[in-house]
């Protein structure tokens, strides 16, 4: 390729061999002496797959670079591609050519993002073409576009790349009418500047923003700014900012106390998973979900609670070198802090806590390696004790969980399915007729059984009932649901918890596999702490089936639904 890319490029076109053809593309678009010679040959390219082809190797390239020049050529090449059929193709070499500083097809870009008649993928390219260019003229769009719900999020984004005064009062007046995504992502821009982020605070002061939805990494960011005014705010806002050595470790005594075996015992999993997931996930993974901004801590030490509470409340204590996190500040004033993901002779990509930035070189006026983590301190500070229990016991488990409302998740490695109510372990409170034990279910290979076990009832007749004892740790509204056994020989029965009915009646016939039902939702219930009833009442039998009438209950399981909020 160096030595001669014409006759490369000839050969990926002669290649039979597809990957060997998107490689040698993928090396002359990062070859800068080969680069031209690449966006020649799109031009004389035979269809338009291969031209996509080309031209989404030269996009990976310029899509992470800050401005480059425009190669001798390339307006005739781009004239062409702008009358193609493939909508795809207009629009990669839309981005390519405002890249190459050409802005004579900015007017163009705007009427296409801002045309709510066109389809939305062709008005995210424009907008995202035109907000690599850095479009001067972008910003009354993006204003236009906050209540645009195709475009609405990246216009919030996009928009913290521009000083633009009516930004604040745009952004803090739709804020309510924003979804959680783009709620995250007004909070995100607010906070990149000092004035946006002083109106911040000033709109979390009146209420009309909730002061838990500024989280500890935006505080973070915050003090970046080296602004004395928007320090003293944020100590009045949310309080103190850092601790000190000594303070972090009377946090860790005092949370320890807390967080007791038997406390920790008592923890929603559920409810901490959904912690985890608003708080954490989005910068780690946990038992593969998440996301990889930060270390997976899937196989960290973390059942062990003095671990977990020195790296959450002090994570700067040790920082390795791949976390290390670099301050970077704009000429125009912007304040981004996060990991340099990639780097080459324009531009530079940083992975926020939120997003990846690409940030031109050429507007970088200081960048600063820092010794503090991308974590960020106070994380459990806007938590109740209850929340903090939860999310504590949840990083400790050793399998995952479902999140609240969801259904329950099986556990391959220790055959359970965590939280279930098993079956074969709740009181029975009264049998009308016939007996119920547990009975191992190891030798059924159709299917499988919680525990590997179940609990079940022989002897039955129709209209005979058995009633269990369910345990119920904490008040709340709960998804019930049940797995069952399915056989030849089982009968059809009627589920009701305390006399309500659950829903109809439920056919346990299956031939000739015995096979479980699979998690049945049996609908939502408001239930109190303590003890409830469920009862089986057996009411017939499939006329396929041999008439024994038997039931077999692996496990219930209580989805805790989050709790309903108001403004």
């Amino acid at each position: 390729m160096p030595a001669n890319p014409e006759r490369a490029i000839q050969l990926a076109a002669e290649s039979k061999i597809p990957l060997v053809t998107q490689f040698i593309y993928r090396r002359a678009a990062a070859d800068e002496a080969a680069l031209p010679k690449l966006l020649a040959a799109i031009g004389t390219a035979p269809n338009d797959q291969v031209r996509q082809l080309m031209l989404g190797e030269v996009m990976n390239v310029v899509r992470t670079s800050g401005r480059l020049e425009m190669p001798t050529g390339w307006p005739e090449v781009y004239a062409q591609l702008a009358r193609s059929e493939n909508a795809e193709v207009r629009q990669q070499a839309q981005f390519i050519t405002v890249k190459f500083g050409d802005k004579s097809i900015f007017p163009a870009l705007r009427e296409i993002a801002a045309d709510t008649s066109v389809d939305a993928a062709a008005r995210t390219s424009a907008l995202e073409a035109l907000a690599s260019g850095k479009d001067a003229d972008l910003p009354p769009v993006l204003l236009s576009l906050l209540d645009d719900s195709a475009l609405q999020r990246l216009a919030i984004r996009t928009l913290a790349a521009y000083d633009v005064p009516q930004a604040q009062e745009a952004l803090v007046s739709r804020y309510a009418a924003f979804d959680e995504a783009g709620r995250a992502d007004a909070i995100a821009t607010l906070v990149s500047r000092t004035p946006t982020a002083l109106a911040l605070l000033d709109a979390i002061e009146a209420k009309r923003i909730p002061r838990t939805d500024l989280k500890a990494f935006h505080v973070t960011q915050m003090q970046q700014h080296g602004s004395e005014e928007l320090l003293a705010r944020l100590n009045d806002v949310w309080g103190t900012i850092r601790s000190t050595p000594a303070e972090k470790q009377a946090q860790i005594a005092e949370y320890k106390k807390l967080l007791t075996a038997e406390s920790i015992a008592e923890a929603d999993l559920p409810h901490g998973r959904e912690l985890y997931v608003r708080n954490c996930g989005k910068c780690h993974k946990l038992f593969g979900a998440g996301e990889s901004i930060g270390p997976d801590i899937t196989g960290s030490n973390r059942a062990n609670l003095d671990y977990i509470l020195q790296n959450v409340l002090d994570p700067s204590a040790l920082v390795g070198r791949d976390y290390q996190t670099t301050m970077v500040v704009t000429s125009d004033g912007r304040v981004l802090t996060g990991l340099i993901k990639e780097e080459n002779e324009t531009g530079l990509v940083l992975q926020t806590a939120t997003e990846v930035v690409v940030i031109d070189k050429a507007d970088v006026d200081t960048r600063k390696l820092s010794e503090q983590s991308l974590m960020p301190e106070g994380q459990l500070k806007e938590m109740s004790a209850e929340d903090v229990r939860d999310l504590i016991a949840y990083l400790g488990t050793a399998r995952q969980v479902p999140l609240p409302g969801a259904g329950p998740v099986y556990d391959d490695e220790s055959k359970r399915v965590q939280g279930a109510l098993e079956g074969e372990t709740l009181r029975v409170v009264k049998v009308t007729g016939g007996a119920a034990a547990p009975q191992p279910m190891g030798g059924f290979s159709a299917d499988r059984w919680s525990g590997v076990n179940q609990l079940w009832w022989t002897g039955g007749n129709p209209g005979t009932r058995l009633t269990l004892a369910v345990p119920v740790k904490e008040p709340g509204r709960y998804e019930l649901f049940a797995v069952m056994t399915k056989a030849r020989d089982y009968g059809i029965v009627q589920l009701a918890l305390d006399g309500e009915p659950l829903g109809g009646p439920i056919d346990l016939y299956n031939n000739p596999e015995v096979i479980t039902t699979g998690p049945l939702s049996l609908g939502t219930v408001d239930l109190t702490a303590g003890e409830h009833q469920l009862t089986i009442e057996i009411t017939g039998t499939n006329p396929q089936a041999v008439k024994v009438y038997m039931f077999g209950l692996d496990y219930l399981y209580l989805g805790r639904l989050p709790a309903v909020t108001s403004n």
